[in-house]
Formats: structure tokens, C-alpha cells, sequence
């Protein structure tokens, strides 16, 4: 009975903040159709910051190498937030440092006629190369 009413109270919750804030999570898609301007540039792919992926350890002494692709939203600050694996390398080793990657990194956010926006499922490549 408790979980079904906490249930009940967390949908709730979610349908009084798409009342309140209803433009909170629009996509592209969505902002073009309400005629809210496009993104005119979209989120650097380079971290400001200067951080780079950690090589995983296990995998340099293996001789192994891969190539991890992201979907994250960023934000108006540059963080990028809610990173899903879109397209795992093959090894969790790989996987894991590129998500601890996009943890540390900043970028360019997205812009909208000159004013910063989040975006959303921003695509980012993490490849681990030997001898890089």
C-alpha cells in the first residue's frame, strides 16, 4: 500500500511540474514547432576545461583499444548531464572511464540567437587509442 501511494505521489509530482514549468523539457523538435528559435551552435565537442579520458590501466597493459559513443543533454553552463552509452566499446573498463570523462568535462554550450541553451542528446565520441 505504501509503495502504490508513493507511486501515486511521485506521478503527481511529474504531472505538476509539466503544469507549472511547461517548457522545461522541450526538445529541438518542439521548440521549432512553438516558434522559439533554433540552436544556431550547437555544444562544443572539445572539454574547456582541458580534461581528457582516463586510458583504463587493464586495458593499456592488454593492448586494447575502443571507441565509446555518448548521448548526453547539455546544459546552458556546458556540463553535460544524463549521459547514456548509445554504443558501448565492448569493455565496462572503456565504458565506464568515458561516463567518469563526461563527469569532469565542460564545453561550449549550445546558443540559441546569442543566448546560451541547454541541448539535448548532444553525441560525443570517446575513442581510446594506443600511442595517443
Amino acid at each position: 500500500m505504501f509503495f502504490s501511494a508513493l507511486l501515486f505521489l511521485l506521478s503527481c509530482l511529474g504531472s505538476l511540474g509539466q503544469f507549472l514549468y511547461p517548457w522545461a523539457n522541450k526538445t529541438e523538435q518542439e521548440a521549432k514547432r512553438t516558434n522559439i528559435g533554433a540552436i544556431t551552435h550547437a555544444a562544443g565537442s572539445h572539454p574547456l576545461n582541458g580534461v581528457q579520458p582516463q586510458y583504463p590501466v587493464d586495458m593499456l597493459g592488454n593492448h586494447k583499444e575502443g571507441r565509446v559513443i555518448l548521448s548526453c543533454d547539455v546544459e546552458v553552463t556546458g556540463k553535460p548531464v544524463d549521459c547514456q552509452i548509445t554504443q558501448s566499446s565492448g569493455y565496462k573498463a572503456f565504458d565506464m572511464a568515458a561516463l567518469r570523462y563526461m563527469m569532469y568535462a565542460l564545453f561550449d554550450p549550445a546558443m540559441r540567437d546569442g543566448i546560451p541553451v541547454k541541448e539535448y542528446k548532444h553525441r560525443y565520441v570517446v575513442d581510446f587509442k594506443l600511442g595517443q
